[in-house]
This record gives C-alpha cells, sequence and structure tokens, in this order.
C-alpha cells in the first residue's frame, strides 16, 4: 500500500533524497535496507525510550524504525516544509517539528538519542551542528555520512555526475572512515565507527 502511494506520489514530489528511497533498482533498495537496518539494530541495543532524527527530510528512516522498534517514542525536525509534509503523510506515530539542525528547537537534554543521516555533508560548518546535536541529546547521537571515495566511485561507475567525478552537487564535505571518526572525536566519545557500505556508520556518546 505505502510502495503505490509513494509510485503516485513521485511524479509529482522529486527531492533527490525521496528518488533515492523510492528507487525500484533492486541494488540501491538493497544497500538501502542493509543501512536502515544496521541503524535500528544498533539502536536496539541502547538503554534509550526517545529518539529525535535531526534532518529527517521526508522521515523514510523514522518509518524503518517506527516499524521495527514501536517502543520507541520518536520525534523528527527538518527545516525543508514540504519534506517534513511528506514525512508526515508517510509515516504515523511521529511527532515532526520545522527546524534547523544549527538551531534546533528544543531544550538541552531533550532526547536520549538524537540521529543525524546523510545531512552533515550538505553543510558548510558542521561542527557548529555537532555541537547543536550534541545540546539536545542527554546521552547519545548516531550519526552517518557517504564514505568517501566508495561513494563517489559508486556513482562513477553506474554512470552518475561523471562531471563532479562522482560527487553529488549538494555534498560540501567528504569524509573518509577515519576523517569522520576524527572530527566526531572532537565532539563526543565514539563507542563504534564501521560502514554500511556507501556510508559511514558511527555511534558517539556524549563525555
Amino acid at each position: 500500500m505505502i510502495e503505490n502511494e509513494e509510485k503516485a506520489l513521485s511524479s509529482a514530489y522529486t527531492s533527490s533524497n525521496f528518488r533515492k528511497h523510492t528507487s525500484r533498482n533492486p541494488l540501491q533498495r538493497s544497500l538501502i535496507g542493509r543501512f536502515h537496518a544496521r541503524l535500528a539494530r544498533l539502536i536496539a541495543s541502547l538503554p534509550v525510550h526517545t529518539a529525535l532524527d535531526a534532518g529527517c527530510g521526508e522521515g523514510f528512516v523514522l518509518r524503518h524504525l517506527r516499524a521495527h522498534l514501536p517502543a520507541l517514542e520518536l520525534h523528527g525536525a527538518d527545516l525543508d516544509q514540504a519534506a517534513l509534509a511528506m514525512a508526515r503523510h508517510l509515516t504515523s506515530g511521529v511527532a515532526f517539528c520545522r527546524g534547523s539542525v544549527y538551531a534546533l528547537p528544543y531544550a538541552a537534554e531533550s532526547f536520549e538519542l538524537v540521529l543525524c543521516t546523510e545531512v552533515l555533508e550538505h553543510l558548510g560548518e558542521p561542527e557548529r551542528a555537532l555541537a547543536e546535536l550534541g545540546r539536545v541529546s542527554k546521552r547519545y547521537c548516531l550519526l552517518t555520512v557517504p564514505w568517501e571515495p566508495p561513494y563517489s566511485l559508486a556513482n562513477l561507475l553506474r554512470g552518475k555526475n561523471l562531471k563532479r567525478w562522482g560527487s553529488d552537487a549538494g555534498h560540501l564535505q567528504r569524509w573518509s572512515t577515519h576523517g569522520f571518526a576524527r572530527l566526531i572525536r572532537a565532539h563526543f566519545a565514539v563507542r563504534s565507527a564501521g560502514t554500511s557500505f556507501p556510508w559511514i556508520v558511527v555511534l558517539a556518546e556524549k563525555r
């Protein structure tokens, strides 16, 4: 039912994130499915009851978490009003709010876990965003970005973004696994750092 609704909406709503998550390409769907499953497993291992997805976009991560971790109290924030409207339309049981990852509309330590997936690479000031994520987190942050250079190389191999050597137009930052972990260690204690191709996944904890 949801898949049919996504198909109907895709002709009228065409953000790159929406297209990626509703693609019919079996390889892309498999990679995204593994990525979402990795996030859910990590979160399930933590003693948390409240979570915020900062920069939630159309809510695809939140929809997966709602289905697989139904006891978790979920919140989503994004600055894009159209993305939030789509998230509210496609995902129930989540409290959505408009807000920037630079200035989230929540009090300090409002959530036991704060997620930020595929957002930091789009920012001119990622460290400022990390400070804000830490402000609203009571304990944990779960952070993901594209894994470079494999992410761009994978784009090149399928003929995407050839003029930019595979890099997406909106990506202002590029990190290797070691480079991203080093960035996160400047703000948090890193509990685990790994990959779910083609993304880096870091679970961090406030010091």
